[in-house]
């Protein structure tokens, strides 16, 4: 990405800019990179590019949040510490971010919120960087994989403005590298890149590190902690429960499904793998 596609924002950091010409046309795009519509209301285009709608702008100016958190040492943990227990005994934090988290925000309390920063403190100083530099050490068909999902992810990320850029796509393929050979027990799946990718553009390709540990966090202990964050395996369940409610609740929609041979997993299974990031508009997902 060049300078022209950038802009420094209030905290001196580089942001894409809302207004690139692409194809001789101007097309807007969000604070994270993502195409804004063309044929939205004021109302709607002021909220994709600008803050959630609805978040609580004073009742988080009063947690005195940190940002620009650079955790990549075991000092730099050390020193949000207070801070990340004192807001994670909050009773008012759960409100709060169900009601939007504000974008400048939420690289930091993505990070603590998702368990990330509580993996990161309680691994070996420099992990994310030792398992980066021994890409080598993956199998060819692991890389493969990498190199296919990476291609695949949903139609409006693979236009995101970040992740077309090169630094953006190799700081996505390292996460994925990072994964896979941290946590070799994890059964692959396509929906591992789209999470990956979501929480690299939240969080910013700059902090991959916390992007990495911000993603081991969320299937550890968000996701599908039952199954120890196998996405493929609580995907299975998830589907499987809600057909059985179809099934309970609105039996005309079952028998009907079930005479079209139609099977509810093959339509919804991309809803829990992929947490909704491939099928809703960005900012309903990534607000809180």
């Amino acid at each position: 990405m060049n300078k022209s596609d950038k802009l420094l924002d209030s905290e001196g950091l580089a942001t894409p800019s809302f207004a690139k010409v692409e194809n001789d046309r101007q097309a807007t795009r969000d604070h994270f990179g993502f195409f804004v519509p063309a044929k939205l209301s004021d109302s709607d285009h002021a909220m994709l590019v600008s803050q959630p709608s609805g978040y609580n702008a004073s009742g988080w100016s009063l947690k005195n949040i940190p940002r620009n958190v650079e955790c990549n040492s075991k000092a730099a943990l050390d020193s949000v510490a207070r801070h990340y227990h004192v807001l994670m005994f909050d009773p008012d934090v759960k409100n709060l971010a169900r009601h939007g988290i504000p974008n400048s925000l939420r690289p930091t309390m993505w990070h603590w919120l998702s368990g990330g920063y509580g993996l990161q403190k309680a691994a070996e100083e420099n992990l994310y960087n030792k398992l980066t530099s021994e890409v080598e050490n993956v199998d060819e068909e692991t890389m493969d994989k990498v190199e296919e999902g990476c291609a695949c992810l949903a139609p409006n990320f693979t236009t995101n403005i970040l992740l077309l850029s090169g630094k953006g796509s190799e700081c996505l393929c390292d996460i994925m590298y990072a994964t896979l050979q941290h946590w070799p027990h994890l059964v692959y799946s396509h929906g591992l890149h789209q999470l990956a990718a979501f929480m690299l553009l939240v969080i910013t390709p700059h902090r991959a590190e916390h992007a990495f540990w911000s993603l081991l966090g969320f299937l550890q202990t968000k996701l599908y902690p039952a199954v120890a964050g196998q996405v493929t395996l609580g995907c299975f369940i998830e589907t499987g429960v809600l057909e059985l409610l179809v099934l309970q609740r609105m039996p005309k929609l079952s028998s009907h499904l079930s005479k079209m041979e139609w099977h509810i997993p093959y339509f919804c299974s991309t809803w829990y793998s992929q947490v909704f990031t491939s099928s809703l508009q960005p900012e309903v997902v990534r607000a809180s």
